[in-house]
């Protein structure tokens, strides 16, 4: 089940267990984990975006290995608050995901920055342009499943 509501997506999840976050770009997906106290974000790895089969069958794969509990999949909403085309991609990820098997808790989260954000740490601390290629994408769905982490805290 997919919710844009936090309330809503925490009832779902189990007090334990881990979540993932999913940066969906044209490119790649950037996947993050917590701990299973779901405390702490880690970036992980990137995905290739095409084939999305392909895609779909390493990140179901991936959950599995790691006994995720509920993912959050970050929704790039415009300045205003408004549906961009790449929060409707996001969205429409978010439900093949589903078709492809995830059977947990998916939330769609404002991410509006994420990659910016990233992207200009990683300048600041001097990282080479070719090295940020790399990394950018998982340490984006780090930087967004940190903020729902911190959000489902009471």
């Amino acid at each position: 089940m997919i919710f844009s509501s936090l309330s809503d997506f925490k009832e779902r999840l189990p007090q334990q267990g881990r979540l993932m976050a999913l940066d969906v770009g044209t490119k790649w997906v950037g996947v993050a984990l917590s701990d299973p106290t779901q405390t702490v974000a880690t970036p992980e790895t990137k995905v290739a975006r095409s084939p999305t089969a392909a895609c779909l069958d390493s990140l179901l794969t991936y959950a599995k290995t790691h006994h995720v509990a509920g993912a959050v999949v970050g929704l790039p909403l415009s300045l205003e608050g408004g549906i961009t085309p790449m929060a409707q991609s996001a969205k429409a990820f978010a439900h093949l995901f589903i078709k492809a098997g995830y059977t947990g808790p998916i939330l769609l989260w404002d991410e509006r920055f994420s990659t910016s954000v990233m992207q200009r740490s990683l300048i600041h601390a001097d990282v080479s342009r070719q090295k940020r290629a790399q990394v950018v994408d998982q340490l984006a769905a780090c930087y967004v499943l940190q903020g729902v982490l911190a959000s489902l805290r009471p």
